[in-house]
């Protein structure tokens, strides 16, 4: 089976994409948060899997305010770091002998379903596939039922948001004797930087990222384009 699981955080203001603040005030910030990840939940419901997640981080008891389709299956993220929270997930979700899992944060507004329907395809030759960003990291990572089962090591000790993120998880993924594909690289939206890179990209490409090229636009970032 084929399943994907979106990392976010609850949209609380003030609590998400803080390095957006001051260039962008924290009602701004959290405005933009929402925006991605409704473009996130579009990718996913877009995609041929056959199980869909979200994974929150710090989300209260009460989710009424952030309705989701009643096809989302919803988790909390576990508690540690990036990997222990990574390999939670995965262990959760690949139970099904030949499952394949893909995760994939939501920030990355550009990520589209063809996009990660090819990660999935890409399982078919490799055990562990990854989407680079610029900065050293990723926004996408698949792992096989069979690279599952290296977990937790796989991300046991990751230098986490720097740029030998990426560079590390491979190193461990072949060290665990795993075949490993590296994706296309996807712009993802954490600095006031690319925020700027985001607008020139809904600029120049007006397919896409509906959610977040509508919120720049009320923003008064992107005056004119959508639509």
């Amino acid at each position: 089976m084929r399943t994907i699981a979106i990392f976010a955080r609850w949209p609380h203001v003030g609590q998400a994409k803080t390095r957006l603040v001051p260039v962008l005030t924290p009602e701004l910030a959290h405005r933009l948060h929402v925006a991605m990840l409704h473009d996130a939940l579009a990718a996913a419901l877009g995609t041929t899997a056959g199980r869909r997640t979200l994974w929150w981080a710090g989300a209260p008891r009460d989710r009424d305010e952030f309705p989701l389709p009643g096809t989302i299956e919803v988790f909390d993220q576990a508690a540690g770091d990036l990997g222990d929270r990574l390999a939670h997930a995965f262990t959760t979700l690949a139970r099904v002998p030949g499952g394949r899992v893909v995760t994939i944060g939501s920030d990355c507004p550009w990520l589209d379903a063809t996009a990660i329907d090819r990660s999935f395809d890409a399982m078919e030759r490799a055990d562990v596939v990854v989407g680079p960003t610029d900065d050293g990291g990723f926004h996408l990572i698949g792992l096989t039922a069979a690279a599952v089962r290296s977990l937790p090591g796989l991300f046991h000790g990751i230098s986490w948001s720097t740029e030998r993120t990426r560079a590390e998880t491979l190193d461990r993924a072949r060290a665990a004797g795993l075949s490993v594909e590296l994706l296309p690289g996807a712009e993802d939206v954490d600095t006031p930087a690319d925020v700027v890179a985001c607008v020139r990209r809904a600029m120049r490409d007006r397919a896409g990222a509906r959610h977040t090229r509508a919120a720049l636009e009320a923003m008064g970032l992107l005056p004119g384009v959508a639509g």
